[in-house]
């Protein structure tokens, strides 16, 4: 299993995603103060997986307090995730795919 955290200015994205590529929740909080225990508090009945954090020298260095991070580059996320187009719950099932 995997959490996988599409950081941006004003908002973060994340998917839980276990070992069969399935999308077993997700969410999305805005960028604040309270960001990290949102996401924290999301993140509880999942028992700790890795956070794959795209970037996590840039936005997404915030969010990478105390969990297991994988750090995904910014333009591999983007290529396995694809172009525009696709919906997002995809594009993160393809990341996922490649990361585990």
């Amino acid at each position: 299993m995997v959490i996988d955290i599409d950081p941006h200015k004003a908002s973060h994205t994340a998917v839980a995603i276990d070992e069969g590529n399935d999308e077993l929740s997700s969410v999305k909080v805005r960028a604040t103060r309270r960001q990290v225990e949102q996401l924290l508090t999301w993140a509880e009945p999942f028992e700790k997986p890795p956070w794959a954090i795209e970037y996590v020298g840039g936005l997404g260095h915030l969010l990478a307090q105390g969990e297991e991070v994988l750090d995904v580059p910014a333009t591999l996320a983007s290529r396995i995730r694809g172009c525009a187009g696709r919906p997002a719950a995809a594009g993160y099932l393809r990341l996922a795919e490649f990361l585990l």
